[in-house]
């Protein structure tokens, strides 16, 4: 008998089934697979659909879901009527339950009116929370006579139709188009339906679905922009990044207040994805000799929706010698991507002095969480042309997006910025169904096989190592190392082959960069000896006077045959404890009377050794 299964054991790939709009006496089929994502197997004893418009297919039950297994069902909606249906498929009465809906539509005659809907469903997308979305849909009479609208419905928070309210006729061959608004009040995912009846009949059903995502804010790098000195009619550029905040952000403009300096590299407006960073280049072209100094503004759709950064430099009138000292960073700003909570990543960056003199840097300042300089001293001094190589490390402290800038002060030098940004993701947590596996029974020289699953939660994780602390069990279908996404499972087999009688048990070991790095599952199953093959002959006595019988066997039918038996025996039944397995024998008796005559051979008797225990 199977072990009995928990409540949580069986898992749908979806909590409802849509089928949409079904004619009546029509049937659509829809696909869901139900899981045994448990330690144990589970016996699935009744699947049951609570309305009859809703049909399940017939499958020999009970049947037993060992560990990991799944099982694909296709379920039917033939509507009987017009108008909505709603049921539920439940297993094992209350162990899943799946939703199951549809609308029931009249049947379309040759040459009548048939509504069409185009498209068939609106799908918004992610639009921030006050915002809205708009999309139109339309609707066709394809058929050769007029249709009349008596009503519509609209259902799902956050959505909104403007254009003609009903009654309305729509002629054959006709069209009209109605505009959806979806406005979400919070962020989440909202669904909802559009219906249209035909002398108050459901005629058509729209679904909707967006989803609301939360106001970002916007912040900048660097603080500010100093742009030196330029000479009149030439140009200098120079780097910064926007990033997104908490949410996805829309920049709408990005001005300067001068002439002098140009922002390029961007095309509004344009939407900066949560986390995620754009870069952008300022150009200072100077007019005319002196200082100038702007206001570089952002306006955009995040909380804080108007920044400023403030720009300088100095336009001179004619080439001037090459600065004493001129420091330069290779590459200008670092990017380390997403890193692990937990675990770090370093980049390279050089400094060069691109002047004719040296130049000390008196001062560096770094700001941050989770960035940290290797392989750089103070006191560092670099002669002209010369450069020095070092690292920043970043080591996320929490998830989410970082920003940083190391700075560089130099008496002869104006200070050096170098823009930071990382992504810190959370540790991965692995788990193994079953937490344990029983082989049972297996005969020694055998093997017997079970599947494991492997799955990633929170984070992805990758998986180092597999091992098992006994030849006994082996593991394949693994190649290591191997990536497994966050929601991702990946699949195993474990092979139990005894080599000897009695119990034996060993541990599987996976090593990975999960929070818990080293996950471990018990294995357990018992060698049992190979049953003795055996073949019995029994046959009737002799109606004559005899003292015994001899048996004789050969491998081939007809002979010739060998005596098996030590000696003479009064007994009607003989037992061959000499057999090997997948070899045929063929068998006759004789009886043999006082005076040791012997009969003629009886009738031959077949046996066939079977190679299985």
């Amino acid at each position: 008998m199977s072990p009995t299964a928990r409540a949580t054991q069986l898992r749908l790939s979806a909590k409802d089934l849509h089928f949409g709009n079904v004619a009546v006496g029509q049937t659509r089929s829809l696909s869901a697979t139900v899981t045994n994502a448990g330690e144990t197997a589970v016996k699935i004893s009744s699947i049951r659909s609570s309305a009859k418009v809703f049909v399940v297919p017939k499958l020999k039950l009970p049947l037993t879901l060992e560990p990991g297994h799944h099982l694909a069902l296709h379920i039917g909606f033939h509507p009987a009527a017009v108008g909505q249906a709603n049921g539920t498929v439940r297993f094992n009465e209350t162990e899943a339950t799946l939703k199951v809906q549809g609308l029931g539509i009249k049947q379309v005659e040759p040459g009548k009116a048939a509504l069409r809907a185009s498209p068939p469903g609106l799908v918004f997308g992610s639009v921030q929370v006050g915002e809205n979305a708009k999309l139109p849909i339309t609707l066709t009479n394809t058929g050769t006579t007029s249709i009349t609208l008596s009503g519509r419905g609209l259902r799902g928070a956050g959505f909104t139709i403007a254009g003609r309210n009903s009654p309305v006729t729509l002629q054959a061959r006709h069209s009209m188009t109605f505009t959806l608004t979806f406005v979400p009040h919070r962020a989440g995912t909202f669904s909802g339906e559009l219906t249209f009846a035909e002398r108050g009949d459901p005629a058509l059903v729209i679904p909707l679905r967006g989803t609301g995502i939360s106001v970002g804010s916007l912040s900048y790098l660097p603080a500010g922009m100093n742009f030196g000195k330029v000479i009149v009619g030439s140009s200098a550029s120079r780097s910064g990044i926007l990033t997104a905040n908490d949410g996805s952000v829309t920049v709408r403009s990005v001005t300067s207040s001068s002439p002098g300096f140009v922002v390029t590299g961007v095309s509004l407006p344009t939407t900066i994805a949560a986390g995620h960073s754009l870069p952008y280049t300022v150009t200072f072209k100077p007019r005319q000799n002196g200082a100038d100094a702007a206001s570089l503004s952002f306006v955009s759709s995040a909380a804080n929706a108007r920044l400023s950064m403030r720009i300088y430099g100095s336009g001179v009138g004619k080439p001037e010698p090459p600065p004493a000292a001129a420091l330069r960073a290779t590459p200008a700003s670092l990017t380390f991507g997403s890193v692990q909570v937990g675990e770090s990543a370093k980049l390279p960056i050089a400094l060069t002095n691109t002047g004719t003199s040296s130049v000390s840097i008196s001062e560096s300042q770094l700001r941050g969480a989770g960035f940290s300089v290797v392989g750089l001293s103070s006191g560092l001094t670099l002669a002209a042309g010369q450069s020095f190589t070092f690292a920043i490390e970043f080591a996320p402290e929490s998830s989410g997006p970082v920003t940083g800038e190391l700075t560089f002060t130099a008496p002869e030098h104006a200070a050096l910025g170098i823009a930071l940004r990382g992504t810190g993701t959370s540790a991965g947590r692995l788990s193994d169904a079953p937490a344990a596996m029983n082989f049972g029974n297996v005969t020694v020289g055998k093997s017997a096989k079970r599947s494991g699953t492997l799955s990633a939660g929170e984070g992805s994780v990758n998986v180092s190592s597999v091992t098992s602390s006994s030849p006994e069990f082996a593991v394949t279908g693994l190649t290591l190392p191997v990536t497994i996404a966050a929601g991702q499972t990946l699949h195993y087999t474990v092979t139990f082959t005894p080599q000897q009688s009695g119990t034996a048990s060993a541990s599987l070991s996976f090593t990975s960069n999960a929070s818990d790095a080293n996950l471990s599952e018990s294995l357990t199953g018992s060698g049992v000896a190979a049953p003795k093959q055996f073949v019995t002959l029994s046959w009737n006595a002799s109606i004559s006077q005899v003292t015994g019988y001899n048996v004789y066997r050969s491998n081939k039918t007809g002979g010739p045959y060998a005596r098996i038996n030590g000696r003479i025996d009064s007994a009607t039944t003989f037992t061959d404890m000499t057999v090997i397995p997948g070899n045929t024998y063929f068998y006759v008796i004789t009886a043999v009377n006082s005076k040791g005559q012997e009969s003629k051979h009886s009738n031959q008797a077949q046996a066939r050794i079977s190679t299985t225990q």
